[in-house]
């Protein structure tokens, strides 16, 4: 071979490794460094959220009730009421109709509480960041949306579950907590374990949180409703629910990236 002919076939050989690399990225999916391929399409659906926020179980029940949620309660002078940075739930609907996670959940908690002896203003925003790959799964059966196993610690289900006893599983909407604060005033503050004046609450602590089925008023997933599910109260001092009610505001279908459906990372 001559020596032209010997840098051409060097330079050839440089030339064609990067387009080999590319092919094989390709075809070998997950071997590039792009990180996700895409792999199949799923309709994202942002839905408003509101709720009820219900306590039971305080001291000599003074303080047992129900409130609206998100609710504009905000003590003059104090903190004002939060409000969702975005939207208040996004849930991805995979490409059989079946399978389905929740992406993002925002939902404010503006709560003004009087009883005998204390004034109570509580402004917390509940929230998991957005999660592409899914931070709770399920399936849909019919019109109800049914989670994947979240098994529940004994507390569960009374005012001694704290964020510190976890429950398990993909069925439990993953990295959930709370930002904001409580306001009390009065004698009774100490009975709810909370301090005169301002309680911050911040994250961490994040937890596991079980969930309620969704129950959609039709296929088409345009509006559900949950029965009530308990939140850990780290003052052990009340019984916490939540239940949520979802309506559509808008839908996108969207390829899904190789992470979300297939599990990769």
């Amino acid at each position: 071979m001559t020596r032209a002919a010997s840098h051409f076939a060097r330079a050839a050989s440089h030339a064609v490794r990067p387009l080999l690399a590319l092919v094989l990225a390709v075809i070998l999916p997950g071997t590039g460094s792009a990180g996700e391929i895409e792999c199949g399409r799923a309709q994202f659906i942002t839905y408003r959220l509101v709720g009820r926020f219900k306590l039971s179980e305080t001291a000599l029940g003074t303080c047992d009730g129900e409130w609206p949620l998100p609710g504009s309660a905000m003590r003059a002078g104090g903190t004002p009421a939060v409000g969702a940075r975005g939207p208040n739930l996004v849930l991805r609907v995979d490409e059989d109709g079946k399978r389905a996670a929740i992406v993002s959940f925002e939902l404010p908690q503006n709560v003004h509480q009087e009883a005998v002896g204390n004034d109570v203003y509580t402004n917390v925003l509940h929230f998991v960041p957005t999660q592409i790959r899914g931070a709770a799964t399920g399936t849909i059966v019919g019109t109800t949306l049914l989670w994947d196993i979240c098994v529940t610690p004994p507390s569960y289900g009374t005012k001694r579950w704290a964020s510190s006893e976890l429950a398990t599983g993909p069925g439990c909407l993953a990295n959930f907590g709370d930002s904001g604060n409580i306001w009390c005033s009065g004698w009774a503050c100490g009975l709810g374990n909370l301090k005169t004046g301002d309680n911050p609450v911040t994250r961490p602590p994040v937890w596991n949180q079980p969930l309620s089925s969704f129950k959609f008023d039709g296929s088409d997933l345009k509006n559900f409703t949950t029965d009530f599910f308990d939140v850990p109260n780290d003052r052990k001092s009340a019984r916490t629910q939540l239940s949520l009610r979802g309506t559509e505001v808008k839908r996108t279908v969207e390829t899904t990236p190789d992470c979300a459906c297939r599990g990769g990372s």
